[in-house]
């Protein structure tokens, strides 16, 4: 069913217009909404390649794949969208192939696209409509070609009332049910594989690139998509785009075990099927390698035991590993005569002379930590050393022996790809901004406070 004022809307050209440029002012207006499929599309091909732009309404997202440099088919089952299509792309100079045709069979041959674009007329087929749709994208893409698409997503929070309510004044009934399923689940149970994805307009849109399994690669699992439409896309809105939608994904689908409601295996096989793939996306789009700044701070115990169980992993890679310890210096750990047998792979510096209320002399607990700063800035310089752990340095800051300037400025000192753990209580928040990973260390119980239990070998040191 469609809507009257949706009917006003195709009948009066400055009506549709005006509904369009106020429902596209969050994505930076009209043209940039009829852009958004094309430049995800334009980007993995190369000029001349043939794409078509199903359900190419007025032309607008066909036309701006034509000015990439793309050989451009669009096609529509409505004359006269078509031919103000055509008057536009001949108006521009652009040559544009006008087929009117139904989205679901189109008259061209198998194989022959290496792109296709559906921008915002995906919620206008029902449900099987869409599937149907979706198998002809993948039956029409080369092996290795892409599918583009832009439409509604589910808003929740201050977009989700002006997001149902501009579908119920100017779309069809098959808008809210498209809001229900997944968009993502629906493009792979047709065969492709969902490479990116991405929520725009406070949550209320989305778009999505999806590609051919090239020849010889396997097709993604073809779990059905009734199965998967409990595990929608978080309908949060998040600036960040397709790699916070992953997580949040991955986070409604959960880890399965006891913690998933089903109790039928096919039910439960289904949502794990689906897990892995939203984590192999997640670990396939997140790719980069660099030195990273971890921080291990709290009141719990176990930030120098997490410092060191880096340590030891480091090391087992055949990797060269520096540690500096401030403050802990009144006495010989455990964990250094263990790492010993490394030989010259391990630098360790013990270069404090205990706790404050054990050395009594202010003056000389600075004297001490500006040497050990001294030694561990070049340690960061130094790009044998894949791993610098700063031991008790927060606690060095803290006390005001060293200055996070000094501190911030030393980091910066480290080649690309070097690692550096701080570890100790009361890490000031200039560092916490510049760390890639904080872990605070909560207190829950202590046997030394709670019970009276002295430190231990093997547990303190």
């Amino acid at each position: 069913m469609t809507s009257p004022l949706r009917t006003l809307a195709y009948r009066h050209r400055w009506f549709y217009e005006t509904v369009t440029a106020a429902s596209s002012l969050s994505v930076g207006g009209p043209q940039r909404l009829r852009t958004l499929a094309a430049d995800w599309l334009a980007a993995e091909l190369p000029a001349g390649a043939p794409v078509l732009d199903l359900c190419c309404g007025g032309g607008e997202g066909a036309i701006a794949l034509a000015r990439r440099g793309l050989n451009v088919s669009g096609l529509d089952v409505a004359p006269r969208a078509l031919d103000q299509a055509r008057a536009r792309s001949q108006a521009l100079g652009l040559e544009v192939g006008w087929i009117e045709a139904l989205a679901d069979d189109p008259p061209l041959p198998a194989g022959s696209q290496a792109g296709i674009q559906i921008s915002l007329a995906l919620h206008e087929f029902s449900e099987p409509e869409r599937r149907t749709v979706l198998a002809t994208c993948a039956r029409l893409l080369q092996p290795g070609g892409w599918l583009a698409v832009v439409d509604l997503h589910p808003a929740r929070g201050a977009m989700a009332l002006p997001l149902r309510l501009f579908c119920a004044l100017f779309e069809t009934e098959t808008a809210l049910d498209f809001l229900a399923g997944d968009l993502g689940a629906m493009v792979e149970a047709a065969g492709l594989r969902v490479r990116r994805r991405q929520r725009l307009a406070g949550g209320s849109l989305q778009r999505l690139l999806a590609q051919k399994p090239a020849a010889g690669e396997p097709a993604p699992p073809k779990w059905s998509y009734f199965a998967v439409q409990a595990y929608p896309m978080s309908t949060t809105a998040d600036p960040a785009g397709a790699a916070a939608d992953l997580d949040a994904l991955a986070a409604e689908i959960g880890p399965g075990g006891a913690l998933a409601p089903e109790r039928e295996q096919a039910a439960y096989q289904a949502r794990m099927q689906r897990r892995q793939q939203v984590q192999r996306q997640r670990v396939g789009e997140r790719n980069l390698e660099k030195g990273l700044v971890l921080v291990f701070t709290g009141e719990g115990k176990g930030k120098t035991t997490a410092a060191l169980g880096l340590v030891l992993r480091t090391l087992g890679h055949g990797e060269a590993v520096a540690v500096v310890q401030f403050i802990k210096g009144g006495w010989q750990p455990g964990e250094a005569k263990a790492l010993e047998l490394f030989g010259d792979a391990l630098a360790w510096h013990a270069l404090g002379e205990g706790f404050t209320w054990e050395t009594q002399d202010c003056a000389r607990d600075r004297a001490l930590v500006q040497a050990a700063w001294e030694r561990s800035c070049s340690y960061l310089a130094d790009e044998t050393r894949k791993l610098v752990v700063l031991d008790e340095v927060n606690v060095a800051l803290k006390l005001g022996y060293l200055e996070v300037e000094q501190v911030l400025e030393g980091l910066a000192l480290r080649p690309e790809l070097t690692h550096v753990a701080l570890t100790g209580r009361g890490a000031p928040p200039a560092l916490l901004e510049r760390a890639d990973l904080v872990t605070e260390m909560k207190l829950v119980r202590h046997p030394f406070r709670e019970q009276g239990v002295k430190a231990q070998k093997g547990i303190e040191f």
